[in-house]
Order: structure tokens, then C-alpha cells, then sequence
């Protein structure tokens, strides 16, 4: 804007509806969300801006100790040899290649049903110990599952994509800010290889749940191709 210096804070508020469901991506950008403003409403934007850093003040100035300047006899160079370091690999520029032809395991193996055989314990009596054995009661079901709602399969799909993509962000070595491009591509990678080119929102559940289990392949595939990540951040868009 003119009249605004390059580095004085500024505020960007986006409207936006939450039948939108796009949770996702304010987490990318850390936004802070409000919620229930209305059209009429005015807010003052000054109160999303950092609180200023407090200003410090020398309390005991009588305590204040002067530091001897060093012995420049004693100093180096400043140079040392930390021996052979092999150069980050080169980002590569056809990651969308790459990344396509990335192969899964389709066999994931999981525990789908826990049995209870039987129970044996011990039991002190006025004759001393004795063995208890006992069975489980046939009529009482035998399983322990979890029903997961429809909706939570795919939200956990989409935050665990997020954290994916802000740890290799990191692993390859650029700050967390640049996720959004490499969650951006996971979530076309993931499309294409696991929900049929659909969207999460619009995929079938058993291909959501399979996409779940897969996840962790993902990751390991991934950041198993020296450069993969960084050519994503470097040449995506």
C-alpha cells in the first residue's frame, strides 16, 4: 500500500464460511480465526498484532560487571576442518515425475480382531494358593472396535497430510513456511495413486481408509529420493 513501510505489520482478514470446511488451510498459514462476526460488525485489527516487546530497563546498575576484552594470543584464525560434508542432493526439477512414479505396497497388514482364550489367575484361600482358570463367557462379544464417523476418517487423513508435509519441509532443510507447496502436492499425489484422481471429500470410504494406511508409505517413499522435497518447494507452483 502506499504510505506503508515495507516492514510495518499488516493485516490480511479473509471472510470465509465454515460450511467451507477450509480448517486446513488456515492451519498452513497459522491464521487466527474468529468466529460469530457478523456483516455490521467492527473489529479493530490492531488486536491480532503481536504485543510489543516489553522495554528493558538496567534495575542495579552497581551490579553491572565490565568484561576484560580477550587475549588476541590465544585466538585461531577462525578456521577449522570439519572434514568431508557431501553437499545437499540438487532439487529435482521433474518432481512431478518423480513423484508419479512412486510404487506401493498395496498389502497392508493390520490387526482387524482381538480374542480373549482364556483368563488364569491365582487366588489365596485358607489352604494357600490355587490356579483359577476361566473362559470367556461365549454369548459376550469378543472384539473390541472403535466406530469411526465418516467425516473424522477424513479429517485425520487431511491433518496427518499437513504434519507429513511439515516434517520433510523441515528434513529437506527450508523453514516451515514453505509446506503448503509440499502438502499441496501430497494431497495430488495421494489422489491420484489411492482415490481414483477424486477428492478426499468426494472419495469413496474404503478408498479414504485405505489412503490412511498408506500414509506411512508415503512418507517413506518420499523422502527416500534425495531431492524430491526440495524440487517440489524449489520448481512447484
Amino acid at each position: 500500500m502506499k504510505g506503508v513501510e515495507p516492514d510495518e505489520p499488516q493485516i490480511c482478514a479473509v471472510v470465509d464460511h465454515p460450511k467451507l470446511d477450509h480448517q486446513w488451510l488456515w492451519d498452513i498459514f497459522n491464521a487466527r480465526k474468529r468466529e460469530g462476526v457478523l456483516l455490521d460488525d467492527l473489529f479493530d485489527e490492531t488486536d491480532d498484532l503481536p504485543p510489543p516487546l516489553p522495554k528493558q530497563e538496567l534495575v542495579s546498575p552497581d551490579l553491572v560487571i565490565d568484561v576484560p576484552p580477550s587475549d588476541p594470543t590465544i585466538l585461531d584464525d577462525g578456521e577449522f576442518d570439519v572434514g568431508d560434508i557431501a553437499p545437499p542432493p540438487q532439487p529435482v526439477e521433474t518432481w512431478r515425475e518423480a513423484l508419479e512414479a512412486i510404487e506401493y505396497d498395496p498389502v497392508v497388514r493390520e490387526i482387524t480382531k482381538v480374542g480373549i482364550a482364556g483368563v488364569t489367575g491365582q487366588e489365596l484361600g485358607g489352604e494357600g494358593w490355587k490356579t483359577v482358570h476361566s473362559a470367556p463367557d461365549p454369548s459376550e462379544p469378543d472384539t473390541v472396535g472403535t466406530s469411526i464417523t465418516d467425516s473424522a476418517i477424513r479429517d485425520a487423513v487431511k491433518t496427518a497430510v499437513l504434519e507429513m508435509a511439515e516434517e520433510l519441509t523441515v528434513e529437506a532443510g527450508y523453514a516451515s513456511g514453505f509446506k503448503d507447496r509440499v502438502y499441496s502436492a501430497l494431497v495430488q499425489h495421494i489422489r491420484s495413486k489411492f482415490l481414483s484422481g477424486t477428492s478426499l471429500g468426494l472419495a469413496e470410504r474404503d478408498e479414504v481408509e485405505f489412503a490412511w494406511k498408506m500414509l506411512r508409505q508415503v512418507k517413506s517413499k518420499v523422502e527416500s529420493i534425495p531431492g524430491l522435497v526440495a524440487g517440489i518447494i524449489e520448481y512447484g507452483d
